[in-house]
């Protein structure tokens, strides 16, 4: 399989197309000479602007496929594609700004840097992205508005 870097990639023309397509995905963990098949041939589409829901049982690979569509881990077989493109055809540095750029994680723990503030930790990934200082400062103060947070600014 050819890859490339996320650079090289034209910008997706999604056109109300799924934010999420996985085909025939397949997910298989080794730890020596033992498999754990986490994932059987999964074939789903998540709709675009629509709110979906992943639900289970504990131990029912809720979190590996998460980490499958967020690009977080690979699929052993099958494709996935996400705001339409096909991530298993980018390299380690490409998926990485692909994630960066268009990929968002609500976690269930805070997963925050402790050493800074709750503004510092919304302007930090925007720093890493290079945008400049005066749009995150905008868009910091925004967010932490949005969600009631702005004495912690």
């Amino acid at each position: 399989m050819k890859t490339q870097a996320l650079a090289q990639i034209p910008e997706t023309k999604h056109a109300g197309g799924p934010v999420a397509r996985l085909s025939d995905v397949v997910k298989v963990y080794k730890e020596g000479d033992v498999e754990v098949s986490a994932i059987k041939g999964i074939t789903f589409d998540i709709p675009r602007q629509r709110f979906s829901m992943i639900v289970g049982p504990s131990g029912s690979r809720k979190t590996t496929l998460l980490n499958l569509i967020g690009c977080i881990d690979k699929p052993t077989q099958g494709t996935i594609f996400v705001d339409g493109q096909d991530v298993g055809a980018l390299n380690d540095n490409a998926i990485s700004d692909f994630r960066a750029q268009r990929v968002g994680f609500i976690f269930q723990n805070f997963s925050l840097i402790p050493v800074l503030s709750a503004w510092e930790n919304i302007e930090h990934p925007l720093m890493l992205l290079g945008v400049p200082a005066a749009e995150r400062r905008e868009r910091s103060t925004r967010m932490l508005e949005a969600v009631g947070l702005s004495q912690f600014a």
